[in-house]
């Protein structure tokens, strides 16, 4: 289970025609409610940053409304939710198929004789019931058993990362993380699972990681800076960002240790 409290975020085109489902939302025990129809996208997208374990609720009515505009704009944008519950009032049509197949977690169709506002419910209380990390991140269930730790602890030791800094174990872990699957975003993806994994903020982790990187780039001499770190020319520079510093030790440690890399088929190759 993901620790906190649960988030979800909806729109409704006509609030007032569907008073009863508005209702039901905000009954959901240990779910946090957020009407969206005033959000901006700014606001919305940090919102989806913090929040990653939200369902988002669209209730669509018009072809334009503002429900159907939103949901384009969710999967325009790079921090998709992972849960979109859509319920159409339109009549079936081409635009409801391609509804269907755009990537919806749930389709809901309003004209169907099986619909009604407790099915809703239920789907959303069983989703937030089996809700894991690892159903929001699949790496983060081997992220728990990785065995990469001693190797990228003793590389930062060696640049001047002690381990009483607060964010040497985020930095750590964020390596780790970059090394399993080198797709993840520092900044979207990372900073949420190190936030729910130590049951801290989003922006407390950013803080710590930027405060124990600037501390190296302060106390620790140039020739072992360059030695241990793969971006020479970022040795004279100002201290590398989270992403820089983190993108290229995840880099460095795969090529250092081949072990750590994955094949194709996502097993770990053996040196």
């Amino acid at each position: 289970m993901v620790s906190g409290k649960n988030h979800l975020l909806f729109l409704v085109d006509n609030p007032e025609k569907n008073g009863n489902l508005i209702g039901k939302l905000h009954s959901l025990k240990n779910t946090s409610v957020t009407r969206i129809r005033n959000m901006g996208f700014e606001q919305m997208k940090n919102f989806l940053i913090n929040h990653r374990n939200c369902i988002v609720v669209l209730l669509i009515e018009e072809k334009q409304g503002e429900a159907m505009n939103l949901l384009y704009r969710i999967h325009n944008c790079s921090f998709n939710p992972p849960y979109v519950l859509t319920i159409v009032k339109l009549e079936p049509s081409r635009f409801v198929e391609h509804i269907k197949v755009h990537n919806i977690s749930k389709f809901f169709d309003y004209n169907s004789k099986n619909y009604s506002d407790d099915l809703v419910i239920d789907w959303i209380k069983k989703v937030y019931g089996c809700l894991s990390m690892a159903s929001i991140f699949p790496v983060f269930k081997q992220y728990v058993y990785s065995s990469v730790r001693f190797k990228i602890a003793t590389r930062l030791e060696k640049m001047g990362m002690m381990f009483h800094l607060m964010g040497h174990k985020y930095i750590v872990d964020a390596i780790e993380l970059c090394i399993e699957d080198p797709h993840l975003c520092i900044t979207r993806d990372i900073y949420w699972i190190l936030a729910r994994r130590y049951k801290t903020t989003y922006s407390s982790v950013d803080r710590c990681m930027r405060h124990a990187i600037e501390v190296v780039w302060r106390d620790t001499a140039i020739d072992c800076l360059k030695k241990y770190y793969p971006d020479p020319d970022r040795v004279y520079k100002m201290r590398p960002s989270v992403s820089e510093f983190v993108k290229y030790l995840a880099d460095d440690i795969s090529m250092v240790f081949p072990s750590l890399r994955k094949s194709d088929d996502g097993d770990k190759k053996i040196s």
